[in-house]
């Protein structure tokens, strides 16, 4: 059986082996982050009927198994989000091997792998402090990608970001401080299970400050100041991650923490409010934005309120939609920030009114663009009606009738400028002519997969809330998840 250590350990072998390629030919350093994140993927892949059939894989290190030593626990919901990550972070490599960012390209590329590396580790790993170093290897690399362009914007974009979520990582530790004075352990499963024995008043205060601390990765309002800046500033195919993938580790840990590790389901509503509050101040902001990426940037924000929303209402229901919507999200938001990329390319512009038109001359990125965000909108038959649906169903099965209007206004929000941008693409006249030249053909391949899952998710929705299903139980299962990490000898 392969070793899932792999996920993290090729990453970190491929990314310090790019400077070593280039000096042998520099033009193949732009296809180190494809066969790295080409190879993770067949891994995950691989990984999942060993899951499916036998529970979580526990790596351990050292020989010793869990609470000593320090593990990985590969279970349901970590191996869907790692695949989500590795499948993303591939289709941008294959983006940018015909769509480069700035120079030096090498630096860049290294530090998109450790971004991804991170993020990986994020939602793979069973330790507490190596949650903390995971944490800082993607925020380090979110940091650095955020100002790579060197712009006075992405400069400032990237410190801002810095400040607020060097803020957030300290605030992580000092309450696994407070956890490990109490416990005498480090790793999750454990310190859960004597969470009993922790003073209330230390146990409060930590939970506040962890998670305060993943409220900032989860672009949580108002913890979300640094995102609109951060998604505006970076390369765009940055942002794609961001917006993708990168989130949703945050979201990981979060949910994590409080359903896991802390086991709080009758604090769960505040959650829940603060999806909603996220949501609405969002939308709104969107609704103001005249440059599509910052619309999009916002967008995004609001979506991951809706997330915050569903695993705030906790019931199987609303936890599956939840992850069903992760996925959703990853592809829509994908496919509109690439595709937007490739737009600016032809138009030299990201502003609203510069785009007019392109649903004509540029009818293959624009018809897959327009998809997207009908996707967003929740429009039957496409897949985003399916969780979309079903996260507010859940929220009205729980009565959370106040959060469900608000919702909903939320998403009226959302149709006024998702129709708006339509109406611009498809039924305004051209400002200005096009750059010549055609669409690469690896942005477009990479697009077309994405279009591909999109119409798979649309057509089979009970088949994708089947995968997802065994990863919402084990996050509503918190007895199960500490059993099966503490009763494995580990791989």
């Amino acid at each position: 059986m392969v070793n899932p250590i792999l996920l993290i350990a090729l990453p970190l072998f491929f990314a310090f082996s790019i400077p070593i390629v280039g000096f042998v030919y520099r033009p193949l350093q732009r296809w180190i982050p494809v066969v790295s994140l080409g190879l993770t993927t067949l891994i995950a892949l691989s990984l999942i009927p060993r899951v499916g059939a036998h529970g979580p894989i526990v790596v351990i290190t050292g020989g010793f198994p869990p609470p000593i030593a320090i593990n990985l626990t590969v279970g349901p919901l970590g191996l869907l989000l790692a695949l989500l990550i590795q499948v993303v972070g591939l289709l941008t490599a294959l983006y940018l091997v015909q769509v480069p960012v700035k120079e030096p390209h090498d630096r860049f590329s290294m530090l998109f792998l450790l971004l991804l590396l991170g993020a990986t580790g994020m939602v793979l790993t069973g330790d507490a402090f190596n949650l903390f170093v995971f944490l800082e290897i993607t925020s380090i690399a979110a940091y650095a990608l955020t100002g790579f362009q060197r712009t006075g914007e992405s400069v400032e974009a990237a410190f801002k970001y810095l400040v607020i979520g060097s803020i957030g990582s300290t605030l992580y530790l000092l309450g696994l401080i407070l956890l490990y004075t109490q416990t005498g352990t480090l790793n999750l499963a454990d310190i859960a299970r004597h969470l009993h024995q922790v003073d209330p008043r230390i146990l409060y205060l930590s939970l506040v400050l962890i998670a305060v601390a993943f409220g900032v990765e989860a672009e949580m309002f108002p913890l979300n100041g640094w995102a609109p800046d951060a998604y505006q500033g970076a390369p765009v195919a940055v942002t794609a991650l961001f917006s993708a993938v990168i989130a949703k580790a945050g979201l990981y840990a979060l949910l994590r923490m409080l359903y896991t590790l802390f086991g709080v389901q009758n604090l769960l509503y505040v959650l829940a409010l603060l999806g909603v509050l996220t949501l609405l101040v969002a939308e709104a902001a969107a609704l103001r934005q005249r440059n599509v990426r910052r619309m999009l940037a916002y967008s995004s924000i609001g979506q991951m309120g809706l997330l915050m929303l569903a695993f705030g209402v906790g019931s199987s229901v609303a936890v599956s939609s939840g992850l069903f919507h992760v996925l959703n999200h990853a592809v829509f938001k994908g496919i509109l920030f690439l595709g937007l990329g490739l737009m600016a390319l032809r138009t030299g512009s990201e502003n609203l009114e510069d785009l007019a038109g392109l649903g004509r001359r540029m009818p293959w990125v624009s018809l897959l663009f327009a998809v997207a965000i009908l996707g967003t909108l929740g429009l039957p038959p496409l897949s985003g009606f399916w969780s979309k649906f079903f996260i507010l169903y859940a929220t009205a099965r729980a009565k959370f009738y106040g959060l469900l209007l608000l919702a909903l206004l939320g998403s009226v929000l959302e149709a006024a400028y998702y129709l708006r941008l339509l109406q611009v693409l498809y039924f305004q006249e051209p400002q200005k002519p096009l750059v010549p030249g055609r669409t690469p053909w690896l942005p477009a391949l990479s697009l077309g997969v994405l279009a591909v899952l999109l119409l798979l998710f649309s057509a089979f929705p009970h088949q994708v809330f089947h995968l997802v299903r065994p990863a919402a139980t084990e996050l509503l299962n918190r007895g199960w998840y500490i059993s099966k990490v503490l009763a494995t000898g580990g791989l």
